[in-house]
C-alpha cells in the first residue's frame, strides 16, 4: 500500500520537535527525576500520534519512525540513571530526532512514491 497524500505526518513532526526542545532545555542540564518522566510522556504521545498517522505509510518508513522513537525512549530511560552521560544521551537523541524529522519531511514531500528509506 502506498502513502496516501491526504495523510499527514505533521502531527508527529510537531511532537518530535517539541520533544527535542524539551530535551535540549532540561535533559542535558538537570538531574531532576521529573525530567525523564516528562520526556517519556512526550515520547509516548509521539508514538501514539504516529500510530494514528502511519496508515498507508510504506513499511520501511513506518519501521524507521518506530525504531527512531524507540531509540529516543531508551535514551530518556537512561537519563534517569544517576550515572547517565547526559551529553552523550543528548547527542544521540538530537541525532535520532533530526534524522527522523528529515525522513518525515521527505515522506510529506514525496507523497505516494514508495521511498528508498535508509536508516
Amino acid at each position: 500500500m502506498c502513502y496516501d497524500r491526504n495523510m499527514s505526518t505533521l502531527g508527529t513532526q510537531m511532537r518530535v520537535r517539541h520533544l527535542l526542545r524539551v530535551w535540549a532545555e532540561y535533559g542535558a542540564g538537570t538531574s531532576a527525576p521529573a525530567v525523564p518522566v516528562r520526556l517519556l510522556r512526550l515520547l509516548r504521545d509521539a508514538q501514539a500520534g504516529w500510530a494514528r498517522e502511519a496508515a498507508g505509510v510504506p513499511f520501511a518508513a513506518d519501521l524507521l519512525v518506530r525504531q527512531s522513537l524507540e531509540d529516543m525512549r531508551r535514551a530518556a530511560e537512561a537519563l534517569a540513571r544517576p550515572d547517565a552521560d547526559r551529553a552523550s544521551l543528548s547527542a544521540q537523541v538530537h541525532e535520532a530526532g533530526q534524522a527522523l524529522l528529515e525522513s518525515l519531511e521527505r515522506l510529506e514531500r514525496e507523497g505516494r512514491q514508495e521511498l528508498a528509506w535508509t536508516a
